[in-house]
C-alpha cells in the first residue's frame, strides 16, 4: 500500500493565487506564470526572516552607540544613524509580513496592507537611497 505524501499548500496551475479583493492589485503580466513552489516560499521567507532578525540587532546597536556617545555625534555620523534608522524600520515592518506570507505561499493581509506594504517598503527604500546619494 503507498500513499501520496506530496502535500501542496500553495495553488497549482489555473488555481487563482490572490483573492478576488487582490485580483485588481495585481498586474496581468504576473497572472500568466506557474506558481511558485511551497519549498521556494519556505526557503525565502526563512533566509528574510533571519536577515530581518540580524538587521534589525544591528542596526539598533548603530542606533544606540551613535547616540549615546557625544564624540560620535557629527554630520557624517548623522547620515550613518539615518540609514539605521530607515533599515531598522523597513526590516521591522516588512519582515515579518514576508516571513507570514511565504508560509502561506500567497498574500494573505488583505489590500490595505498590501498598499501600506509597498508604501512602507517604497517610503524606508528612498530614505535610505537618498542618504547615501
Amino acid at each position: 500500500m503507498t500513499f501520496n505524501t506530496t502535500i501542496t499548500l500553495t495553488p497549482q496551475w489555473g488555481e487563482p493565487r490572490w483573492t478576488p479583493e487582490m485580483a485588481d492589485l495585481v498586474n496581468d503580466h504576473w497572472k500568466a506564470f506557474i506558481p511558485t513552489s511551497f519549498a521556494l516560499h519556505v526557503v525565502t521567507g526563512t533566509s528574510c526572516l533571519c536577515l530581518g532578525v540580524v538587521a534589525l540587532f544591528g542596526n539598533l546597536s548603530v542606533i544606540c552607540i551613535f547616540s549615546r556617545i557625544r564624540g560620535l555625534r557629527n554630520a557624517f555620523n548623522a547620515l550613518i544613524v539615518n540609514l539605521a534608522v530607515a533599515d531598522f524600520c523597513m526590516m521591522t515592518i516588512l519582515s515579518p509580513i514576508l516571513f507570514v506570507n511565504s508560509l502561506y505561499g500567497r498574500w494573505i493581509f488583505g489590500a490595505n496592507v498590501c498598499r501600506f506594504y509597498g508604501f512602507s517598503g517604497a517610503l524606508f527604500g528612498t530614505a535610505s537611497i537618498i542618504t547615501m546619494a
